[in-house]
């Protein structure tokens, strides 16, 4: 499932390359076929090129080469859109006009795009359950991708929101980095949050090569759910390295034996955080009363949110499974490329009460 996908967005990028670079073409009546092939060429492995500067070249060039590359994605994305639609319209009317209001609207829509990736929403759930006597608040946040792009600005910002919110702790669903080496300045605003913290690790942390992770986060106040369970007065909080699906048919033992090896007390509420939305009925099985996943995105831009659900059958939301809530969030970042476009950055407040 997982090549068939990638066979099919590869195949999807290279047709919107030349449907972008094919109507500009057009629009500027230009019909030099080599140059067309160049650019083609050039501008499909444009993206991959400044990724790989981004991986290798941790400066200010790198990252703008690297922002330029997969906004590309984006552009093409959407004037693709835009110049289809343009080129329908222009069968029968041939006015100049509707090309200025083609390039007007793909602006307007690369700006609002553009606003929605620096931006953040508060989106705020309630969680009723009979466990619980004094009225909780928890922020959870997942998959904020700290990398050049993800500056330490930005994570100023997700604090300062926190805070504001005044949680009695707070959630974070990894991923938290992304590729590149980073100091223990970016993760130290972190501890400026006032509520406890609590994460757990997925698979840009083994990218980064997790010991080197785990040394950076023993500095701050984040403590590390792995193949554990945190216990506060009101609350339970699990997390395991195990919970790593990749499809809808992944072996589901890991998740089985850390659930019953775990004392889960039934008079208190717990919360499963697993990175992909998925065995969700084996956490209700045990009891589990919120699970919380990311992973998805959302796609966070569509039409891809589509291809989302043909790996998972959850990509967004608040579900009820049986007698258990389950949770996914369209995180409070993103991931290559920097726009977002038909979802938003968010941080989840829940707010459980009796």
């Amino acid at each position: 499932m997982i090549s068939l996908l990638f066979i099919w967005v590869l195949t999807l990028y290279i047709i919107l390359n030349y449907l972008f670079l094919s109507s500009l073409f057009k629009i500027f009546s230009y019909k030099n076929k080599k140059i067309f092939t160049y650019l083609l060429i050039f501008f499909i492995l444009l993206p991959l090129v400044s990724m790989f500067l981004h991986r290798f070249a941790w400066d200010l060039i790198g990252k703008w080469i690297y922002l330029l590359g997969i906004s590309y994605v984006w552009v093409i994305i959407i004037s693709s859109y835009v110049f289809v639609f343009y080129r329908i319209i222009h069968i029968k009317y041939k006015s100049r006009k509707i090309w200025y209001a083609s390039l007007a609207l793909v602006w307007l829509l690369l700006s609002y795009s553009l606003y929605c990736w620096r931006s953040i929403v508060i989106k705020e759930i309630d969680i009723k359950t009979p466990k619980i006597e004094t009225s909780k608040k928890i922020v959870y946040m997942a998959d904020i991708h700290i990398d050049t792009l993800n500056d330490e600005n930005y994570i100023e910002k997700i604090v300062k929101m926190t805070n504001e919110i005044n949680p009695d702790i707070v959630l974070i669903n990894w991923d938290l980095v992304d590729w590149t080496s980073l100091s223990h300045a970016t993760f130290a605003w972190f501890d400026k949050i006032k509520a406890p913290i609590y994460a757990t690790l997925w698979n840009h942390e083994e990218y980064m090569w997790i010991p080197y992770v785990e040394n950076i986060l023993s500095k701050t106040k984040i403590k590390l759910l792995r193949d554990k369970i945190i216990e506060e007065q009101w609350i339970q909080i699990l997390g395991s390295d195990e919970l790593w699906a990749r499809s809808k048919d992944a072996d589901i033992s890991n998740l089985q034996k850390f659930l019953t090896n775990t004392k889960i007390d039934s008079k208190k509420p717990s919360i499963l955080m697993v990175h992909e939305p998925v065995w969700m009925n084996i956490a209700e099985e045990y009891g589990i009363d919120l699970q919380v996943a990311w992973h998805t995105h959302d796609w966070q831009i569509w039409p891809f949110s589509y291809l989302v659900k043909q790996v998972f059958d959850y990509s967004y939301g608040l579900y009820n499974i049986w007698n258990m809530k389950f949770y996914i969030t369209s995180w409070a970042w993103l991931w290559w490329p920097p726009f977002r476009f038909g979802s938003r950055n968010e941080i989840i407040v829940i707010n459980m009460s009796k």
